[in-house]
């Protein structure tokens, strides 16, 4: 984990507004308060509310402490953690044990924002499960093509939408200009994929190449 972290203190410095949350695993509290002595480490609330139900049994209290850890004002939180206590001593024990400015949003001493989990990394991982095992630059294409397919779509769902944007992504086909002038090309192979950038742009990835084609209603595709 501490060659991990060197690694990531190349590109990005240590800094007071930077935060990590991870679990309670004793090496990554260790290598983060050597690596970024100035940056908050806190605990993801979905790692220790699975820590309450199986070692404590403490589904009663989950509820409870979820909405303390959420709560903004000291005077709250400090009410729900009495009564955890009251229910659950062995639970309360724990959860001061872990110190609760790493997972009480109104005790947190950093920008931790609404991030409460790792949810964000854990599904980065899951949407990158194969193409993780290429080599890095391979794995920097597939990261460079799903987010600019992911910020493709979000914008032509926005433009789309006058009103209240809907959580659905509208199938966006290539237009017939722009696929034959693709067919036309002798680079062309059966591995070729397309990709939207913008409304009248789009990525064409010939074999091991990525060609860039215009397309507008007032000019042919170039």
């Amino acid at each position: 984990m501490g060659v991990d972290l060197r690694e990531l203190h190349v590109v990005i410095e240590d800094d007071p507004g930077l935060a990590f949350i991870s679990d309670r695993h004793f090496s990554i509290g260790k290598a983060l308060a050597k690596v970024y002595p100035r940056a908050s480490h806190g605990i993801c609330i979905h790692h220790m509310l699975n820590n309450v139900i199986s070692y404590f049994h403490g589904k009663g209290v989950v509820g409870l402490v979820e909405k303390a850890s959420k709560a903004y004002r000291v005077v709250n939180f400090q009410k729900m953690m009495i009564d955890v206590c009251a229910i659950s001593p062995e639970v309360g024990k724990y959860l001061l044990e872990a110190d609760v400015r790493k997972w009480a949003c109104c005790l947190f001493g950093g920008f931790r924002y609404d991030i409460r989990t790792t949810n964000p990394a854990e599904s980065l991982n899951s949407a990158l499960r194969s193409p993780r095992e290429f080599p890095v630059i391979p794995l920097l294409d597939s990261i460079r093509e799903m987010l600019t397919r992911w910020f493709y779509q979000r914008r032509a769902l926005s433009l789309r939408h006058k009103h209240d944007v809907r959580d659905q992504v509208f199938p966006f086909p290539i237009p017939d200009s722009a696929s034959a002038q693709v067919r036309s090309s002798k680079r062309v192979s059966n591995t070729r994929t397309r990709l939207h950038t913008t409304s009248y742009e789009f990525e064409i990835k010939l074999g091991q190449k990525y060609k860039l084609v215009e397309c507008r209603e007032s000019k042919a595709c170039k």
